[in-house]
């Protein structure tokens, strides 16, 4: 009788956690329980729920379909059934969502049948059908079952959703009138109403969305105030992690409290190496930007694992700072002056970049006729593009946050675009996808990130500007960086740098040649500088005045 009472009282939990959409509470719950081929009914169903919610709320794919393979095609369970079928259906696994559905428990709520089905066809694309079954459901009901909105905020949205069908079935029962956070959810995702419309603070789903129209917004600021209100509520998912820890590492003014909310974040996620080693990434790149390289050593000890990890897309990115960091400090161990040693009457130079800045941070080196010491102002991600089209990006908006904080008579030194000069994204994208000349997308972003810095630094009585090139590539030119035609993708590397060292120039800035430095007779790295097959090892700018062209050389 105990374990039956005990059953009923944990079903009802988690069928109220799930319909409230309180998946966050939910996952926080789950995040101790492990697998153990002895546990009973209870655990099984919370064991599932863990593996759902890694895939659908913190897009894990990789510990979920761990968790998965240790549950039959047939289960009688109905809450279990559906997990793993919901998890599935977050994976895009047909052929495990086709033998689960043809083995169906027998006992099946109606609820849980009709959630999988909304789920399955707005995640196929099937909108208008999608919209048809809602409307099945919800005949005859003042206002939609709880876990059909969810089910609609889940599966739509992805950005090629068609989300027509479901604006029109809102207008046509006077959803907007609702308040319940759901239902406003939805009149925001359909942008029936406006966020400025609506009150954030009592709701974490209307608090998130509030975080996701600031930052769209480019309103960093504000974004990141939101997202510590937002994380104070306990509404942790991947994606407003990442945003969260993103925004924080390209802001100065969130520079020195990183730390404690990486860990805040680490003591709130699951217990996964994929989830774990993501934000463990960002603390390396704080520590190794402030110079604790024995707290970034501990790190790179501690998650060394991660680097090892498939590489799915989640994880990707964030797998390059890993080993990217893990060879900087292996550099380091090497070469100690080259960061211990300031050199007499040493002046600082600012740089700002993506992670083409970590090479340089703190480093010691002799440049344009004065000694250095650098000082890595870091911005995730940022292109070129990003600055050529300020109004659309965050990352344009971080820069501006950073040049706040420039003084008069600075030395100054950006390091951006190499992102834009990548057989998989970038100038060369655009080219292949959009047929447009290489000429002109190169002349237009190029065009624009010279122009966007001008237009911010002219003011600002600086000492030196100094704009460093594109490395050539490091890399192979195959699989998902096969740029189909090799020699005119590197020649494009070639022009823009060409039209780089120009444009620099012209605005009487000074030009860090580092593609001359790098590139071999084939167009591809002569690999005496690269630390990877991105980035410069630190040591290339122990004489990197012999690459340096200032404007009067070439008068």
């Amino acid at each position: 009788m105990k374990d039956s009472t005990s059953q009923t009282l944990l079903d009802t939990t988690i069928i109220q956690l799930l319909k409230q959409y309180k998946w966050n509470e939910l996952s926080l719950a789950l995040k101790e329980i492990n697998y153990d081929a002895s546990i009973n009914i209870q655990k099984q169903i919370v064991f599932a729920f863990k593996g759902m919610l890694l895939v659908c709320w913190w897009q894990d794919s990789i510990t979920a379909r761990q968790i998965f393979k240790h549950f039959p095609i047939k289960v009688s369970n109905p809450l279990i059934y559906f997990a793993l079928v919901y998890g599935y259906i977050a994976l895009g696994d047909e052929e495990k969502i086709t033998l689960y559905m043809k083995n169906k428990p027998s006992n099946l709520p109606e609820w849980i049948n009709n959630w999988l089905t909304l789920e399955y066809l707005g995640r196929s694309q099937k909108n208008e059908l999608q919209i048809n079954l809602v409307k099945k459901i919800t005949a005859n009901k003042k206002t939609p079952q709880s876990y059909v909105k969810i089910a609609l905020l889940e599966s739509l949205e992805y950005k090629q959703a068609d989300i027509s069908y479901l604006a029109q079935w809102i207008r046509d029962i006077n959803l907007q009138d609702d308040t319940d956070p759901l239902s406003i959810a939805l009149c925001l995702r359909t942008k029936i109403i406006d966020i400025a419309d609506i009150e954030s603070s009592t709701s974490a789903l209307c608090q998130a969305k509030k975080v996701q129209y600031l930052w769209r917004s480019n309103e960093v600021l504000k974004t990141l105030v939101e997202c510590d209100k937002l994380i104070q509520m306990n509404y942790l998912d991947t994606f407003f992690i990442q945003l969260w820890l993103s925004v924080c590492i390209s802001l100065p003014q969130a520079k020195e409290d990183l730390l404690k909310r990486v860990q805040y974040a680490i003591s709130l996620s699951p217990n996964s190496l994929t989830i774990k080693g993501q934000l463990a990434t960002y603390a390396l790149i704080h520590t190794w930007l402030k110079g604790d390289y024995s707290i970034a050593y501990n790190i790179v000890k501690e998650y060394r694992a991660f680097y090892d990890l498939e590489n799915i897309t989640l994880i990707k990115a964030l797998k390059v700072f890993f080993g990217y960091i893990l060879n900087l400090c292996i550099s380091w161990q090497h070469n100690r002056t080259l960061y211990d040693n300031k050199l007499p009457n040493h002046k600082e130079l600012y740089i700002f970049g993506e992670s083409h800045s970590l090479s340089l941070s703190n480093i010691n080196f002799f440049m344009n006729a004065d000694n250095f010491h650098s000082n890595s102002n870091f911005i995730l991600g940022i292109k070129m593009y990003h600055l050529s089209n300020p109004t659309s990006s965050y990352q344009a908006a971080c820069l501006l946050e950073h040049f706040k904080f420039i003084k008069p008579n600075s030395d100054i030194m950006f390091t951006i675009g190499e992102i834009d000069t990548r057989p998989d994204e970038g100038i060369w994208q655009v080219h292949l996808k959009k047929e447009k000349a290489v000429d002109e997308i190169l002349n237009d972003t190029v065009g624009g990130y010279i122009e966007f810095l001008y237009e911010n630094l002219k003011d600002k009585n600086l000492s030196s500007v100094t704009i460093q090139g594109i490395p050539a590539p490091n890399y192979a030119l195959e699989g998902d960086k096969d740029p189909k035609d090799k020699e005119g993708f590197l020649n494009m590397i070639k022009q823009v740098n060409e039209k780089l060292k120009e444009l620099t120039l012209q605005n009487g800035w000074n030009f860090l040649d580092v593609y001359s430095a790098t590139v071999g007779e084939d167009g591809i790295s002569n690999k005496k500088w690269h630390i990877d097959g991105y980035h410069l090892s630190p040591i290339f700018y122990i004489q990197a005045d012999q690459w340096l062209i200032k404007p009067e050389s070439i008068k």
